[in-house]
């Protein structure tokens, strides 16, 4: 992740010291990880809603209330229930990074 982080830093002083000279495939290939990136994310992001509603299913109840009862500390402690809304921190997550990825390559 380091050497990534590097890369990509090392990239950013490149471009913006040569954004007149810039060759354009630099900017496409960045496009195309970007892209790639965010179907990634769009793919644990349905198999999350998956996993969601069938808790759902199971308990009929929602997600957004089984989340609103853990938060107030009454929703139980039972591992299901901690891998209930775990799994709807992900969701959080990766649609987070999803606007994130989506913001910057509009």
């Amino acid at each position: 992740m380091v050497s990534t982080l590097n890369h990509v830093y090392t990239l950013e002083k490149y471009i913006s010291k040569n954004s007149v000279s810039l060759n354009p495939m630099i900017s496409k290939g960045i496009d195309k990880i970007i892209r790639i990136e965010i179907k990634r994310l769009q793919n644990i992001r349905q198999r999350l809603d998956i996993d969601l509603s069938a808790y759902e299913t199971k308990h009929k109840t929602s997600t957004l209330e089984i989340y609103e009862l853990f938060r107030q500390g009454n929703a139980g402690d039972e591992i299901e229930i901690m891998d209930w809304v775990s799994t709807y921190d992900m969701l959080q997550n990766v649609e987070r990074n999803i606007l994130l990825l989506q913001s910057g390559n509009e």
